[in-house]
């Protein structure tokens, strides 16, 4: 589960089921006047599963999910 330590507003930059590497910039928020005050970053590898969908978020609000990538045992 992703979740911002800022509020504002919501600015997702992945899509449901896309793959994201570790490190990868999920989602932006900014303040009123459109400066960046954090980015959300992919926790691990893996498919994105989840992503919110209102344009503003608050501290601590559900942001999205990342779900790491398991190897097949085939």
């Amino acid at each position: 589960w992703l979740r911002p330590k800022h509020g504002g507003s919501f600015i997702p930059k992945v899509q449901v089921a896309e793959i994201v590497s570790e490190g990868d910039v999920v989602a932006e928020i900014r303040d009123a006047f459109g400066e960046l005050v954090e980015e959300i970053l992919a926790p691990t590898d893996g498919v994105v599963i989840g992503m919110r969908t209102y344009g503003t978020i608050a501290t601590g609000q559900y942001a999205g999910n990342v779900s790491e990538l398991v190897p097949s045992l085939d």
